[in-house]
């Protein structure tokens, strides 16, 4: 005659069947927590991710009142900063680039947000319609993918008028923002700036990178000293 069963044995098997079932249930909820992507940020003063280029601009109605034209057309030269996203670890899923504040350094040493500037995300490079930027895109793992930070462009360009306390010849520094806004808050004045970044993913929380920026506000065509005497930037995060 066989001994009769432990008394805790239904019980374990209850326990193996309920946690078989939860697994079914959340087996791609559990690998997801487990299979995330690792997003990273650099950027160098040098190429391939800072570049200058020729760059026609159509424009409307943008020439001083005295030599009024209803449009034209300026043809000429450009830098163009960009960051490498790099993902270190699984497919980041609708990876985003947000600027979420800027800050300038005064005089006194005190630093102050830029009021005008209205947070947004960065666009993607090489987007295929650049009326409508990829403002998200999948990342594959030990991969990446080069997002638009900022351009700065020849002073003669006439969409690009000066700004309040800047003197004859300085040009801004534009960051590449999801739009440009009214406000003007993107182009950035000669100063030193502390710019903070949020990199996602839609499986990914926000991971912060912080850039120091130090603008003159030269534009200088020799690219060896553009990136050096003009405008230095670092990443910390």
């Amino acid at each position: 005659m066989n001994p009769p069963p432990p008394s805790w044995l239904p019980f374990v098997a209850a326990i193996a069947t309920l946690t078989a079932a939860l697994v079914a249930l959340f087996k791609e909820d559990i690998v997801k927590t487990w299979r995330r992507p690792n997003l990273t940020m650099r950027i160098m003063l040098a190429s391939p991710d800072c570049v200058r280029m020729p760059v026609v601009v159509r424009y409307r109605n943008a020439a001083p009142v005295a030599t009024y034209v209803p449009e034209g057309q300026w043809e000429g030269q450009c830098y163009f900063f960009r960051l490498w996203i790099e993902n270190k670890g699984h497919l980041g899923e609708r990876v985003q680039v947000y600027v979420q504040s800027v800050s300038r350094q005064m005089g006194d040493g005190r630093s102050e947000l830029v009021p005008e500037f209205i947070p947004m995300n960065l666009r993607w490079a090489d987007s295929p319609d650049p009326d409508k930027p990829l403002i998200f895109e999948s990342i594959n793992p030990a991969m990446g993918r080069y997002c638009d930070f900022a351009s700065v462009s020849e002073p003669t360009n006439p969409t690009e008028p000066l700004r309040e306390g800047m003197a004859q010849g300085e040009s801004t520094f534009n960051l590449q923002t999801q739009v440009t806004p009214n406000t003007q808050g993107n182009r950035l004045k000669p100063g030193n700036y502390t710019i903070r970044l949020l990199v996602a993913a839609s499986n990914a929380k926000p991971k912060a990178f912080t850039v120091a920026l130090e603008w003159r506000g030269r534009y200088i065509e020799e690219t060896a000293r553009m990136f050096g005497e003009a405008v230095k930037l670092t990443i910390t995060g």
